[in-house]
């Protein structure tokens, strides 16, 4: 079994209010809550008041959590190089300042976490790391941004 959580909180410093946009955070994807596109947790900007197309804004205030068991994967007889694991993942970002051109743009709230469960594996090839997960979003919202089959090559940072 494993466990995971990524808590993170940032405050501007000195005459900054707020967090640089560069230096917020995002949440969804490998690494964070799978089943959501990569970065599309939280506040989203909206410049110009329509639903199109709203970018990733991120915001100051994150929290991630995950469970997984790991298993040896049937009918292969070296299983040093291939895991599978049942995974059930939670978080959001949120932000304690929204602006007036975000949406889904929420402050610190726990009943606002994002659910997921799926299964996925990793194969430690001569490439590096190869890792597919297949998630189904339990409570995705109108603005959230759902992928069920996601793959990683290589480590992530």
């Amino acid at each position: 079994m494993r466990l995971r959580t990524d808590l993170g909180y940032g405050e501007g410093l000195g005459d900054t209010d707020r967090l640089p946009f560069f230096k917020n955070y995002f949440g969804g994807g490998f690494n964070s809550v799978r089943g959501f596109k990569r970065n599309s947790l939280g506040p989203q900007d909206n410049p110009f008041g329509g639903f199109d197309d709203p970018d990733p804004f991120g915001g100051n205030v994150k929290v991630v959590a995950s469970a997984e068991v790991i298993f040896p994967v049937p009918f292969l007889k070296d299983n040093r190089s291939v895991q599978a694991a049942f995974f059930f993942d939670a978080g959001n970002v949120f932000d304690t300042e929204c602006s007036s051109t975000q949406i889904n743009c929420i402050s610190p709230d726990l009943g606002e976490l994002r659910y997921s469960f799926g299964i996925g594996g990793t194969w430690l090839s001569g490439f590096g790391p190869i890792t597919v997960s297949l998630a189904s979003p339990l409570n995705d919202d109108e603005f959230d941004d759902t992928e069920v089959f996601q793959f990683s090559l290589g480590q992530g940072f």
